[in-house]
């Protein structure tokens, strides 16, 4: 009888020093959190998702940029294609007119244009 009770007891006592050190536990515990956030410092798997959304966001935004790119190469290669079919009309076209001077080709056009016209005399003769 005396070895249940004293069994009983140091069950007890067991119980009891297991609550207290569960609450000393749970006491450093919150006092680490607390000490956590008043210093600032995040617990680490906090760091982990937060560096993990960023380079997510980073790759994101480097993968948008590099289509971007891609975009304006197109625009480049293309526009370069067009200035190059431009550029090879108006060697045509002055090697037609055989001059590479603006003014006289101008000159030339109106010439040429006034020719085409015909003149208000022959028009009352056609109508008249």
């Amino acid at each position: 009888l005396y070895a249940d009770r004293e069994a009983a007891g140091n069950d007890d006592e067991a119980k009891t020093m297991a609550q207290n050190l569960l609450a000393q536990v749970e006491a450093l515990y919150a006092e680490r959190q607390e000490l956590l956030e008043e210093v600032g410092i995040e617990p680490a798997v906090a760091v982990i998702r937060r560096e993990r959304m960023m380079r997510e966001n980073l790759l994101a935004q480097v993968e948008s940029l590099y289509e971007e790119r891609q975009e304006h190469k197109d625009d480049r290669s293309s526009l370069e294609s067009q200035l190059r079919s431009m550029k090879a009309d108006r060697e045509r076209l002055e090697r037609a007119l055989g001059s590479h001077d603006p003014l006289e080709l101008i000159s030339k056009f109106n010439s040429l244009r006034e020719q085409q016209q015909p003149k208000p005399s022959t028009i009352r003769r056609i109508f008249g």
